[in-house]
């Protein structure tokens, strides 16, 4: 089936797998995680060479499972052994419950990872250029609008892919912290045209109709062409410069393939995951957290 479509295909990617509520998972594959620390050393120099900030996510306790006649996923925590303890926060918006996860040591960064919302060609398996988000995909992101401030982001860097940009926009719409696109935390799959940014202009045009897009800063150094040769260095990039970020707490929203790459777990479209991102570069994920409109999707439905 199509690389692009909401089913998955064979092979590693597949970006496009649905939340299920419970098991089973037949025919399942087990990915076991790993972790590949980046050199503090190379952070600074990293940083200078992208001009702007960047995204990333990397962590080792965890592995996922895939089903291929189900396309559905579990992600268990090694550390822990259960998969509600991974996603403890699931329904912490519908329950009053604060958002975060433990308290961290002073030199460990907390890093929150947004997947963009559901995007055209994730709806309709065509390789769309630049996808935007669908009407679904912004119901998701503006979901996150009454709540995305708990979690406390000092900055959001923000893919320059439309689907990114409009997913921040909508999400933090009400939220006075930075905005700053990160040529590096595009998705992967560089040869597809729906992971393929837009033109300066052309995505000007697409912020001013969305909200706080006066205030996205870095257009031109996101967009910029840069040396890094593939897609797989890129995301190693994002690391290395989130490293050399001084601050505590950071968003980026980004994609499947940016968080799968550098965490091996699986994210639905709006999910967040909460992530430790330690001096040396290694990253623990602490909690995937669910959009709360897919939430009230759920309890409307009856799954919950």
């Amino acid at each position: 089936s199509s690389r692009l479509g909401s089913g998955a295909p064979a092979g590693p990617r597949v970006p496009w797998a649905h939340a299920a509520p419970t098991g089973p998972w037949p025919a399942a594959r087990c990915v076991s995680s790993s972790s590949s620390a980046a050199a503090a050393a190379a952070a600074a120099a990293a940083a200078a060479a992208m001009g702007s900030s960047c995204s990333a996510l990397t962590g080792g306790n965890a592995y996922r499972t895939f089903s291929e006649t189900e396309d559905e996923f579990e992600t268990t925590s090694l550390s822990s052994g259960s998969r509600h303890d991974v996603a403890r926060d699931e329904f912490a918006w519908s329950e009053g419950r604060s958002p975060l996860g433990r308290t961290l040591p002073t030199d460990v960064k907390r890093i929150f990872l947004l997947r963009h919302g559901e995007a055209e060609h994730n709806a309709t398996g065509c390789d769309v250029p630049d996808a935007q988000l669908t009407r679904k995909g912004r119901r998701q992101a503006s979901a996150w609008r009454e709540h995305i401030g708990e979690f406390g982001a000092e900055v959001v860097l923000v893919s320059p892919l439309r689907r990114a940009v409009e997913t921040a926009c909508l999400a933090f719409q009400d939220e006075g912290v930075p905005l700053e696109l990160c040529r590096a935390a595009r998705e992967k799959w560089w040869e597809e045209e729906a992971n393929q940014p837009s033109s300066p202009a052309v995505l000007r045009k697409f912020l001013k109709k969305l909200p706080r897009g006066n205030e996205v800063d870095c257009v031109d150094e996101a967009l910029a062409p840069t040396a890094t040769p593939d897609a797989e260095q890129s995301v190693e990039l994002l690391r290395r410069v989130l490293v050399a970020r001084t601050e505590g707490t950071i968003a980026v929203t980004c994609h499947w393939g940016v968080i799968n790459h550098l965490t091996k777990m699986n994210a639905n479209n709006c999910d967040i995951l909460e992530c430790a991102l330690s001096p040396s570069g290694e990253f623990e994920v602490l909690s995937q957290h669910s959009s709360p409109g897919w939430q009230l999707c759920l309890i409307q439905c009856g799954w919950c």
